[in-house]
């Protein structure tokens, strides 16, 4: 599961949202009023215990307001709530759900745009190459006088 599952997941639970805005994520353009962005802020990977990794990512949807419009910050932020607990994320092989945490909601002072921030925390295995198998070495035994 990549950062571009994840991102496509939260584009298609927008798009179900709302399905008359724009998701954008690559950049904002001038004429993103009434559109959503939806981006990487930040993402970690590190190393655990033998082939463990934990890895953690926060995204963030901006949702940029158009003048005179109708969508109520506090409406929008208990959509987000409610629709963002838990994705379905498709990774090629099978549907993942992973749980989102930290989410936050906030407005901008000036009123420009709506921000909802999320993390994802998982953890991987990362897979055994063909090598040598245990049981098939072979043993000695030595006494030494």
């Amino acid at each position: 599961m990549t950062l571009e599952h994840l991102v496509r997941a939260a584009g298609q639970r927008l798009q179900e949202l709302w399905p008359e805005r724009k998701v954008r994520v690559d950049k904002i353009p001038k004429d993103a009023d009434g559109s959503f962005f939806l981006g990487v802020i930040d993402s970690d990977h590190d190393g655990e215990l033998d082939r463990r990794f934990r890895r953690s990512a926060r995204f963030e949807v901006c949702y940029f307001l158009q003048s005179e419009d109708n969508l109520d910050y506090l409406a929008w932020a208990e959509t987000m709530y409610d629709s963002f607990r838990v994705l379905e994320v498709n990774d090629g092989d099978r549907i993942r759900r992973v749980k989102l945490i930290n989410r936050k909601a906030r407005q901008d002072s000036d009123q420009r745009y709506y921000q909802f921030l999320f993390d994802v925390e998982s953890v991987l295995w990362e897979t055994v190459t063909s090598g040598e198998v245990m049981e098939k070495l072979e043993q000695r035994e030595e006494i030494s006088t």
